[in-house]
């Protein structure tokens, strides 16, 4: 009875390691098949360095100039009429190689000053004409 509950214990533990294989695996999985990011995971999806550096917003401008306005989708047009930023864009960097990642907190409230390019579509020669 003894050797079968070190079986036992052997294949738990064994289960147990596995188990935690796969969860590892499914994170590498995602990062190479681009549905990871660096705002969900905390983790480059390039190289996979874990100190990530984060703006919740980036000023455009000139750095000897005045402060910049953020960048980021504005209602009615154009950045000298002073129009109102309708989603401010915010960054994720990898802290190792670089990589930035770009943000739209609230997609939908930008939506309607944007246009749209739905990948859904049918025609194989593709939604772009």
């Amino acid at each position: 009875m003894a050797d079968q509950d070190q079986r036992i214990a052997a294949l738990e533990e064994t289960i147990t390691k596995l188990a935690d294989r796969v969860r590892e695996l499914e994170t590498e999985s995602a990062v190479t098949r681009g549905s990871a990011t660096m705002k969900r995971h905390l983790r480059c999806t390039s190289c996979g360095h874990r100190k990530i550096l984060h703006s919740e917003s980036v000023l455009a401008g000139s750095t000897s100039g005045p402060k910049g306005s953020p960048v980021s989708v504005t209602a009615d047009g154009g950045m000298w009429a002073g129009y109102e930023a309708v989603g401010v864009f915010e960054i994720f960097v990898c802290g190792s190689c670089g990589r930035t990642e770009w943000f739209l907190p609230d997609p939908a409230k930008a939506a309607e000053f944007m246009r749209v390019i739905d990948g859904d579509f049918d025609d194989p020669a593709g939604p772009h004409r």
